[in-house]
Parts: structure tokens; sequence; C-alpha cells
């Protein structure tokens, strides 16, 4: 653990607050988000491991509409998620998956359960993006599959596709902090000896696997997009998300073509996903 984080206060109108929250939640290095509200303008104060943010990219986001102002400033270091471990409610994803925390764990009855101790890793099914690749995998998923999680978080993903029939996955983060997080998920679920992490960056080359999924913010995922789909192999899927719905004009033209056609999409609130199939 680091002795210190990096803490960004950002002000935003409030009109625009859960556009500033969707920018700021896919930041990586991102540990934990804090909303104050105000009177027209309200507060967002997010927490970054100060070794894996990009400072100056971060700078450069929030310089620009819909954030007003930003501060940064280093304070000691605690685990932001700690306070809300007990209000984790069970998230349900169509009618066979169900993701828990350890409290719930058995609270879903005939659902595959997913159990996720909400730590310093992105990932608890709460978020829009990590619900649409849950259901890509409940669509995608065949038994014998290998799966490639760019950008593994909490290890929700891998966790998953072990769960749903897949024979084996390699989640890769490039976040300590994450990592310990989902080492800890994989023994709740009892696939740690199925599921290998790797502490990497999204743009390591990988051998090519049947089912990708890279859940990473549109300004890292546009660099690592040609790695990821170098990385699906042939007949495989390539589960791309992390976009807002403006940006998913730019994604598919980015994504089409090197042999990859667009096959499914979905959409939750201002979030998309896409599914590509490599010929």
């Amino acid at each position: 653990m680091t002795t210190v984080f990096l803490q960004a206060t950002v002000a935003v109108r409030t009109a625009d607050h859960d556009q500033a929250l969707a920018y700021l939640s896919l930041l990586p290095g991102l540990l934990g988000l804090e909303e104050r509200e105000g009177d027209g303008e309200d507060l967002l104060l997010a927490a970054f491991d100060p070794v894996l943010v990009d400072q100056e990219a971060l700078l450069a986001l929030t310089a620009a509409p819909p954030f007003l102002r930003c501060d940064l400033e280093e304070l000691e270091q605690r685990n932001w998620m700690e306070p809300f471990r007990d209000f984790f409610t069970p998230v349900l994803l169509g009618e066979r998956l169900a993701v828990v925390a350890p409290a719930h764990c058995g609270s879903s009855p005939g659902l595959v359960e997913v159990v996720i101790d909400p730590g310093l890793g992105f990932g608890t099914g709460h978020h829009e993006t990590t619900r649409l690749c849950l259901l890509h995998l409940l669509e995608y998923v065949r038994p014998g599959l290998r799966f490639l999680d760019l950008g593994t978080g909490s290890g929700i993903l891998s966790i998953a596709a072990i769960k749903l029939g897949c024979a084996g996955a390699l989640g890769v983060d490039m976040d300590p902090d994450a990592l310990d997080n989902a080492r800890g998920n994989l023994c709740r679920n009892g696939v740690e000896a199925l599921v290998t992490l790797l502490e990497s960056t999204a743009g390591t080359e990988f051998r090519p696997h049947e089912l990708v999924a890279a859940n990473i913010a549109t300004v890292h995922l546009l660099p690592i997009l040609p790695n990821a789909q170098a990385c699906t192999a042939p007949g495989g899927h390539l589960i791309v998300a992390g976009f807002l719905d403006e940006e998913r004009d730019e994604v598919l033209r980015r994504a089409l073509g090197r042999d990859f056609s667009l096959v499914a999409e979905r959409s939750e609130g201002r979030w998309g996903s896409l599914v590509l199939r490599r010929t």
C-alpha cells in the first residue's frame, strides 16, 4: 500500500454532475469518489494512486467543460470503500447471474453468484460499464473458452467468466492495490486456480484468447485497442466498454477493420458497449 493518495477536488455545475462523475469514474489509478452537493455547484472529491494516475491527463480533462476547476493535494492513504461495504446490495443480471457482497453470499438461490468484496479495484457490478460487460459474458461465454480481462480491477469479469464456463482466465491490471483486491475475490469465489493475475499494462502483447474484454476509459482504450484486437483469436469475440454514448462512433470507427466486425452492442444510461468478432 502507498502511504499517500492524490485527491482531486473538482467543482462542477449541478446540471453537469452526472457527466463529470462519469468522466472521472474510469480514470486509471482511481481509488474512490465522494460527492458533495451544493447550491448550483457541486464538488467531486476523487482519490487517486499517485503512482498510477496521469496528472497531466487529469488536469487537461478537468480544465475543460463540464468541469469548472480542479485542485490537487496529497493526503494520507485510506480505503475509500471501507465505509460502504455493508451497503452494497446484490446486482441481478438476466436470469442467471448475481453479483453479491460477502454478507449476501447465498442470497440468490438458483443463480450463479459472483462474490465481490468492495476494495481498491474497480468493479462491483454497480457501474453501468461493468453490468454491460457481464451481460455480454452471459451471451458469449462457451465451455472451454480462454478469457483475457484487460483492466481486471476487482476481478469481477474474470470470476464471472470462469463461473459461466470458461476454462481459464488472465486478468491484467497496472494497479497493485486492485490486484490485491482481485486476489481476495478469486479466493472468495474458489476460482484462484483458474485465473492468473498479472501486473502489467493493457498494451502488453498476450497470446490470442477466444474471448477478450477491455472495460477501460476511452482516453486509454483507444491507444490499446489494436493490441486488444491482436489478442483476440480468429473467430473470437472482443468486448469493448468504458465509453460514453457520444464517444461510441469514434470507438466503433477505430475498432472496425483489422478483420473485425460489429456483432452486438448495448447501452445503459450514458454508457455503451460493443462486441466485435474477429474473422
